[in-house]
């Protein structure tokens, strides 16, 4: 799973595996260490729940998204690509959130079997 920051928007991208994982399990997380102590350790996942809209969820050390149970259940098994939502904060910021299915690259990726075709790509 790959977790992208930029500005105020979240982007995870899950293989067909974790999408596999997260569809039976209902959550999926990983970590990236950064030190060598247990605390140096940001982790970042993605599980479904009984909510209504997609939400952030933001603990220390991490950062969850939370994705509505039968959006997540309809896009894990489908050719749906990804589920957006933006947060509103009471300030009058925002969160914006992507999570899709991570496809193939054109030029220059390796082909690994656990990406998605990339839809762009000639038959």
């Amino acid at each position: 799973m790959k977790l992208k920051l930029q500005g105020n928007s979240i982007r995870l991208q899950l293989t067909r595996s974790e999408v596999a994982r997260f569809a039976h399990c209902g959550r999926l997380e990983e970590a990236y260490q950064y030190g060598p102590s247990p605390e140096q350790r940001l982790s970042y996942g993605i599980e479904s729940a009984e909510t209504d809209s997609i939400c952030v969820r933001v603990n220390q050390p991490g950062i969850c998204v939370v994705l509505p149970k039968q959006v997540a259940k309809e896009w894990a098994s489908s050719e749906r690509v990804g589920v957006s939502g933006e947060i509103q904060h009471p300030d009058g910021s925002r969160v914006d959130v992507l999570v899709e299915k991570e496809f193939r690259r054109m030029h220059g990726g390796k082909d690994d079997p656990d990406l998605y075709p990339n839809p762009l790509e000639r038959s």
